[in-house]
């Protein structure tokens, strides 16, 4: 029988962050999440399938995290969680959907509280990456006949402007 404690951490060599605070995380991420969904059902410009989908492969991920970890090989769970890194710059992974898929697969290893700090430090990562990498990716694939064009065009579209309305 257990001893009736709230267990810290299932490893003693990590911080002890009581699992009492996971209690009130799980249902403030699941109303997020639905948050998001009745934004997706409502067609305020997110996909439905996208708000399905994160969480779901997110949560595979972590468990397969967890399950690496749980049989004891560190070395693939590292490199699973070093790779979110690498993945954070191309995937949106701020989405809370993906915070939540990721607290639920790494839940029954290492509970709740732990990985909403990990994954929030991924989400913030993501979030400063993730715009970063499209605005560069968008102007890397403009051509410089693309970009030379575009200038010309707002040059004339500016002495349009001021041909029409002249400067009192």
């Amino acid at each position: 029988m257990g001893s009736g404690r709230i267990i810290s951490s299932p490893n003693p060599e990590w911080p002890p962050i009581s699992n009492a605070f996971g209690l009130p995380t799980l249902p403030v991420l699941g109303w997020l999440v639905g948050l998001r969904f009745a934004a997706a059902h409502g067609g305020r410009g997110v996909s439905p399938r996208a708000v399905a989908f994160g969480p779901i492969v997110a949560c595979g991920y972590a468990g397969a995290i967890a399950f690496a970890f749980t049989i004891g090989t560190e070395e693939i769970a590292g490199g699973f969680f070093f790779a979110l890194f690498g993945l954070a710059f191309v995937l949106p992974l701020y989405r809370i959907e993906c915070l939540a898929g990721f607290v639920l697969g790494m839940m029954l290893a290492i509970g709740a509280v732990l990985p909403v700090v990990v994954g929030g430090v991924i989400a913030l990562v993501s979030l400063a990456l993730n715009p970063l990498l499209r605005w560069l990716w968008k102007r890397a694939r403009r051509s410089p006949a693309q970009q030379a064009m575009g200038q010309f065009s707002s040059d004339r579209i500016s002495e349009a402007h001021h041909a029409a309305h002249p400067p009192r």
